[in-house]
This record gives C-alpha cells, sequence and structure tokens, in this order.
C-alpha cells in the first residue's frame, strides 16, 4: 500500500529486541546500546533504525551484525546494530524517542514501527555545552595528528626500525602468496 518510505523498508515479520549495558550513566560517559531486529523476512536488506533529532545524546555510527538461517522455503534471522551513546545532558532519556525502525508487517498487512524499549538515567551533573565538546573533539584529533608525526620522524630517523618494519611486511606478503598457490592446488 502507499506509505512515504514505500519501497526503503523491509517485508515481514520481526520484533526489537534493546540491550543496554547498563541504565544509569554519568554526563559525557559512553553507553553501548545493541538494537537486534529479529524474525522472518529478507534479513540481509534490513536498513539502520533512524534516529529521531535528540539533543540529549549523540549518537555514533553502529557497527553491524547479521545471522541469516533458510530452512523450508523461509528466511529467518536477525540483523543487530551496536551503538554508543553519549548523553549531553542530565535526567532521564526515554529510548523510544530517539529510534524507530518502520517494516511492513504481513501477518497483519499493515505497516509497522518499532521503538526501543528502556529508560537512560543520566546522573547529575554539569550540563554540557556544544563549545565543549566541540575543544575536546579538536583536542582528540590534534593528539592523534600528533602522535602520528611523532612516529613517522622516529622511523626517518632509525633505519634500523624501517628494516624490521619492511622485513615484517615482506615475510607477510610471502606468507599470502604461498597459502593462495597452496589453496589452488588443493
Amino acid at each position: 500500500p502507499p506509505h512515504p518510505m514505500k519501497g526503503n523498508i523491509s517485508v515481514g515479520q520481526f520484533a526489537l529486541e534493546t540491550v543496554l549495558d547498563r541504565s544509569r550513566a554519568g554526563l559525557n560517559q559512553g553507553v553501548a546500546m545493541d538494537l537486534a531486529i529479529k524474525g522472518e523476512g529478507n534479513i540481509s536488506y534490513i536498513p539502520e533504525p533512524q534516529k529521531e533529532q535528540n539533543d540529549l545524546l549523540d549518537i555514533y555510527p553502529p557497527n553491524t551484525r547479521q545471522n541469516i538461517r533458510r530452512a523450508g522455503g523461509k528466511v529467518t534471522g536477525e540483523k543487530e546494530f551496536s551503538y554508543l551513546l553519549v548523553p549531553r545532558e542530565t535526567g532521564k532519556i526515554d529510548l523510544q524517542k530517539s529510534f524507530f525502525w518502520v517494516y511492513f508487517n504481513t501477518a497483519k498487512s499493515r505497516y509497522d514501527t518499532l521503538r526501543p524499549d528502556g529508560l537512560l538515567q543520566v546522573q547529575e551533573g554539569k550540563k554540557s555545552s556544544t563549545k565543549s565538546a566541540v575543544s575536546s573533539e579538536d583536542a582528540f584529533f590534534g593528539m592523534i595528528d600528533k602522535a602520528g608525526k611523532t612516529l613517522l620522524g622516529e622511523e626517518k630517523d632509525n633505519p634500523e626500525l624501517q628494516l624490521w618494519i619492511n622485513l615484517s611486511l615482506g615475510f607477510m606478503a610471502l606468507v599470502t602468496l604461498m597459502l593462495s598457490f597452496w589453496k589452488r592446488s588443493v
């Protein structure tokens, strides 16, 4: 049937499972959250849950894992999205207001929306500001840049280190080549 997301959603029978590594966190303290979409349908086509505009949380892109089973003419399994959430405000954060996933439910013959369960209690503390978050990000990437330049400078001044690095890379390339020929002959 007509729908604004028609053609971009999964079809089947699914459920959403939410797992938080903890329900209490400090301000600006990372919390791991897994959203697992389980059921019957085209598991590999399941897109990432959509995020609502939210000033309470920084939500980092997820790692994705899927498990698909095909038997008896059915495709079942699960697709899991592992997020890192960093709260920017104190109080209770309702995760239902942060994520949603729309699909066409074949059992009900209609579109359905799944939302995660759970509340994240953020401990009292100083309110974070966008300026401090940006400056800490800049400081982090600045340290990476500085460390990279230091390491490169040390490599140029240390020919013995460069020799060992080149020998190690050559050895790994040789082993890879030998394994590929061995696999072809088997």
